[in-house]
């Protein structure tokens, strides 16, 4: 499965996993101190079926010491990514925590995550 493929991207050398296909925001979670993404879900798509209708854009920032990722949600209307007012982009915030590890969760809710 999924992990399993994270699994041998991070012993192959990966420091950060970015994935997308499934056309639903799927969780996060880290795998041997790798942070893994696992679905951004529909950004530009025209696809009806629940859950097919958000996505999310990533910000990577890095420094010296790691980094920190911003999750920004966006809704998808006629095709086309459009901005979540703050209540729809907590309500993505709190449907990818339930999907995510509890180490990871608590930054999901506030749309950053550090990593090392």
């Amino acid at each position: 499965g999924q992990r399993e493929l994270a699994q041998k991207m991070i012993e192959a050398g990966a420091d950060l996993i970015i994935g997308s296909h499934p056309h639903v925001i799927q969780g996060i979670e880290s795998i041997d101190g790798v942070l893994v993404i696992y679905s951004l879900g529909n950004f530009v798509f025209d696809q009806v079926e629940p859950g097919t209708d958000v996505g999310m854009s990533v910000t990577v920032l890095l420094d010296e010491d790691g980094g920190i990722i911003y999750l920004s949600p966006v809704g998808t209307r006629e095709g086309q990514p459009t901005p979540l007012s703050d209540e729809d982009a907590q309500t993505i915030f709190q449907t990818i925590a339930s999907l995510s590890s509890e180490d990871i969760a608590p930054y999901v809710l506030e749309g950053m995550i550090p990593f090392d």
